[in-house]
């Protein structure tokens, strides 16, 4: 619940403003305002030298052209500004997973490891900039300064068997940093 707390922004800062591909997106209670993004190719719907932080979290892994995204990340940000991205790294266990079984049996197969889980809340995954040398170099590459980790997390997409999520444990204790779940 804290952690939670810690990721809702809404009431804390001045506006909230949540853009997305999905127009779904727009019914997040935690937003201020929603902008739709018109296509995965598309300019981001956000002035230029505008916002103060850009929160990326869990959106990372589905983005096509990594290109597209930090060029808008770089010209949405006010100079100073700051991004902030959680994302599945490519070499963790949940991403090599992913990228074996192909992409037409990932909606099933999620719904069955995440009970609850609607099919309209999964989307594609690319894993184009999701390791932490290709996301150091694109931070670099765009003008940004900062670190970029592994670092293990609950293993929540194994849930569904309490052995499964037991190695989940084993292996979020003992893999090195560049193989973690989560950057």
């Amino acid at each position: 619940e804290i952690r939670r707390n810690l990721r809702i922004l809404a009431g804390k800062v001045s506006r909230v403003i949540g853009a997305d591909l999905d127009a779904n997106a727009g019914e997040n209670p935690f937003i201020d305002e929603f902008r739709l993004i018109d296509s995965p190719s598309s300019s981001w719907p956000v002035e230029t030298n505008s916002i103060d932080l850009l929160l990326s979290d869990w959106t990372l892994e589905h983005i096509e052209d990594p290109d597209l995204f930090w060029g808008e990340a770089r010209r949405i940000l006010k100079p100073g500004g700051y991004i902030c991205i959680r994302t599945t790294n490519a070499w963790g266990y949940v991403a090599l997973f992913s990228r074996i079984i192909p992409e037409k049996y990932h909606s099933k197969l999620i719904q069955k490891v995440q009970k609850g889980r609607k099919e309209e809340d999964i989307f594609p995954t690319h894993y184009s900039c999701n390791t932490i040398p290709l996301l150091r170099r694109k931070l670099r590459q765009y003008g940004f300064s900062g670190a970029v980790i592994g670092f293990s997390g609950e293993p929540a997409y194994l849930n569904f068997s309490c052995v499964a999520y037991y190695l989940g444990v084993l292996y979020e204790k003992f893999a090195p940093s560049f193989l973690q779940h989560t950057l």
